[in-house]
This record gives C-alpha cells, structure tokens and sequence, in this order.
C-alpha cells in the first residue's frame, strides 16, 4: 500500500497589503461668518451674513530632471442678504476658480527652462494679484504667464531672460471699459553670486500694456538692484560663539539699541 503525501500550502501573512500614494491631494473646506461691507463701498454699503465653500486638488510629479505641478480649485461664497449697487451688476454669491501650472526642466548642466501659469475667474475685488478694481466690480477672468531660461554662465554668474504675458478682462462692460488690457513683459535678470550667502541681483524690465477700450496704452522700463541674501541663524550663532571679537562687537551693537532708540528728538523731549 502506497503511503500518501501529504503536501500543504505556504502560509500566507494576510494584511492591509501595499499600496502606492496617490499622485494627488484633495481638500475641503466649508465657513460661515458675516460681511459688514459685501459691496466694498462707502457710499452703499452693505452687510450681509454668508457661507462658502471651496475644494482644492493638487498634483506633483518631478525626477531630476523635469518637475511639474498642477493646482486647481473652486470655490462659492453665498450671501443671504439681497445686494444692489446702482450702476454696477452685483449678484448674492462670489465664485472663485483657479489653474495654477509650473513646469521646470534642466535642460543641460547650465540651461534651465521654467513655465509658471496662473489663470483664474472670480469675483471682484481680490488684492493678492494686485490688479482690477480695489471694490466689488463683477466676475473677471485674469491670467498671468510667465516663461523663464536661466543659464549659469560660471560657477558664480548667471541670467535669467523671462517674457510674461497678463491679461485682464471683466464680464461687465461699464467696469471693462477702464480696465480690460493685455499686458507683455520682457526681462532680463543678472545674479553675481559674492558669498555662499550672498548674491548681487540686477534686471531690467520693458512691459507694454494694451487697452482693449480707451486709448491708455503705456510702455515702461523697470530698472531694479539688490541684494538677495540668505540667513542661517544657527550657523551665525556659532560664528559668534567661535570668535571671542564677533561677540563683543555683537554685545556692543545690542547694548546700542536702546541707546538710538532714546535719542530721538522726540523721546529727549
């Protein structure tokens, strides 16, 4: 009698098992409050209590060589009170969406190319663009594209030639026939690296704007220099501590600080 094998599976370790992240991110936010000037004027002002809401999702993908990201979102703000402005179309909600794209590629050693694009249509008035109105005007759409080739001449030379592209266009015509332009700007950046920390930067700008309407039209050249410069205060604190005349020129300029404070004309008296 021939004996039986008895063969038996390999155990199997069962769990969550592994996945990869997702490439994207999401997010969600809803706020309620009150508005005491929705209409953002003095002469018809206007309070109101509100709600919004907005979702945002971001996507990210880069190697060493090309890196990209991608941010859009939309959002609604509703207000409960009913609003009019004479002369000027305002409705019970504000709207807010938006396209941010980047894109950088290092096309060799020394030439980088980068694209930054940021397109967007909402609601008057919104300060951190720093175009439009300064109060409540209607929907708008406004976008601003910018292309860039940095080019790293030596070790401590390099440029940067950009080309930016703006335009500004409102839904209402009353409030457009002022300010809808299309704007380009040409730039040149110089950076001279004079310490680890520490760049000389010097650029010139040429920007021509174009009114759809009136005849408004500007060209303007920019000259701008500086410095840019990068603090590390843990490295400058162990400077300090490491020469003994580096602290006491330190102690000096602290123990001078009340002293310029109290001199002013205004505190003597």
């Amino acid at each position: 009698m021939a004996a039986e094998a008895k063969t038996s599976a390999p155990a199997v370790d069962l769990g969550t098992g592994i996945f990869s992240p997702f490439p994207f991110k999401v997010s969600a936010t809803v706020g309620s409050g009150y508005d005491d000037n929705v209409t953002t004027s003095k002469a018809f002002k206007q309070g109101s209590p509100f709600t919004n809401g907005n979702i945002d999702i971001t996507y990210a993908f880069g190697d060493s060589r090309l890196q990209l990201s991608l941010d859009t979102g939309a959002g609604a703000t509703y207000y409960w009170n009913n609003l009019s402005v004479p002369g000027v179309s305002v409705n019970n909600y504000d709207i807010n969406t938006f396209v941010k794209f980047s894109l950088t590629y290092k096309s060799s050693p020394r030439l980088t190319l980068s694209m930054a694009d940021y397109l967007t249509y909402q609601t008057e008035p919104d300060f951190t663009i720093a175009q439009g109105l300064n109060r409540r005007g209607g929907n708008y759409f406004y976008t601003q594209d910018k292309f860039t080739a940095n080019y790293l001449w030596s070790p401590r030379f390099a440029t940067a030639t950009s080309y930016t592209l703006a335009a500004l266009q409102y839904d209402d015509f009353n409030v457009g026939l002022f300010s809808d332009r299309w704007e380009n700007t040409f730039g040149n950046e110089f950076r001279f690296l004079l310490a680890p920390t520490s760049t000389l930067v010097a650029e010139y700008r040429f920007q021509i704007v174009t009114y759809d309407h009136l005849s408004r039209d500007s060209n303007t050249h920019f000259l701008l220099g500086g410095f840019d410069h990068s603090f590390d205060l843990t490295e400058m604190w162990k400077d300090v501590l490491k020469r003994p005349f580096i602290t006491v020129g330190f102690t000096a300029f602290v123990l001078l600080i009340p002293l310029a404070v109290t001199s002013t004309n205004a505190m003597v008296k």
